[in-house]
């Protein structure tokens, strides 16, 4: 089966309602095409609308692009994330309540992903206790808007855990280098894998479609096999 689309095809495939996980360090091994082409389908015809984002470290350069160029109301329900300051764009929309947002360590959110490839649906762990992830506090909440409880204090064998929700990711938003009609994907001029390979992990364990925006398109004999990040 051949995988290879173009972007308009590849947009498609998101729904009204989606989970999407994007990869990614600032700019580096970011989608950031794709980015730019759902924000212009957003504009031109209202759709893909009320995304729920999910991004560990922050996607952008403190300016003009990366996650910025998704940040419109309407097109983004609720942002999960571990870093907000490459994104001002999408500040501003926290600080007006027009983004249900949360902010959870980095860590955690990696760690999501790994639970949601295992099948599992939460992470208990012992960070973010007595800190704003704690529910006694915030609860990662960042604003009035964000009023759905996504972590719980538990207690287990006498010490406290949070549980943080693992949610059911429908999309997921990575770039590679080169890509063959099978859709193994190399990385091999991308400065880091990153989170790229657990984004895909996760998704394909929840059932959703992993969108892989490339530089080269090869035929599916030219890739080593040891390259091969993503299949």
């Amino acid at each position: 089966m051949n995988k290879l689309m173009d972007f308009d095809q590849a947009i498609d495939l998101i729904k009204d309602g989606d989970t999407v996980a994007f990869s990614g360090f600032m700019l580096a091994t970011a989608a950031r095409e794709m980015m730019v082409k759902i924000g212009q389908r957003y504009l031109n015809e209202g759709k893909p609308k009320n995304l729920t984002l999910y991004q560990g470290a922050g996607l952008g350069n403190n300016n003009d692009q990366g996650i910025c160029e998704l940040s419109y109301p309407g097109l983004i329900k609720r942002y999960v994330t571990a870093h907000f300051a490459n994104n001002r764009p999408m500040i501003e929309m926290v600080l007006k309540n027009e983004v249900e947002a949360y902010n959870f360590p980095q860590g955690v959110i990696a760690h999501l992903y790994r639970q949601a490839a295992g099948g599992k649906d939460f992470e208990i762990s012992r960070i973010g206790l007595k800190t704003y992830c704690d529910p006694r506090l915030r609860g990662g909440k960042v604003n009035e808007a964000a009023r759905e409880d996504l972590v719980d204090l538990i207690e287990i064998d006498g010490k406290e855990y949070l549980k943080y929700k693992v949610p059911n990711y429908d999309i997921g938003i990575i770039r590679g280098t080169s890509a063959d009609e099978f859709g193994n994907i190399s990385m091999e001029e991308e400065s880091s894998i990153i989170d790229s390979l657990d984004v895909a992990m996760a998704v394909k364990a929840c059932g959703g479609k992993v969108i892989v925006q490339v530089k080269n398109i090869v035929s599916s004999q030219s890739i080593n096999r040891q390259d091969v990040v993503d299949l």
